[in-house]
């Protein structure tokens, strides 16, 4: 018997959203993986913030978040990558990061 698998997850283009084809790259193939196993995969999306903390609350219907970023915690287990951007961080030239005191 299938199990219907919920996530939670943001809105980032490419890879996630509502609005996207297949909800976008990222889900399609977590989708895919999880049919392979015989179950669906229902992905919701939130800011962020909400929904690791969604993921992260016993009582939720969700069995996780992505995408990942990985940290020290318990309250997960992390997947290899299922994929790669070019994810990083842009900073202003007048006021560069580099040297600084954050």
């Amino acid at each position: 018997m299938a199990d219907t698998v919920y996530l939670a997850s943001l809105s980032w283009p490419p890879y996630a959203r509502e609005q996207l084809k297949q909800q976008g790259a990222s889900v399609a193939v977590a989708r895919a993986a999880f049919k392979a196993m015989g179950h669906e995969l229902v992905v919701d999306f939130y800011p962020w913030s909400r929904a690791v903390k969604l993921a992260a609350d016993p009582n939720a219907k969700y069995a996780g978040y992505f995408p990942e970023y990985r940290y020290a915690t318990s309250l997960f287990e992390f997947s290899d990558a299922m994929g790669q951007g070019p994810l990083g961080l842009m900073e202003k030239a007048v006021l560069p990061l580099t040297g600084r005191r954050c």
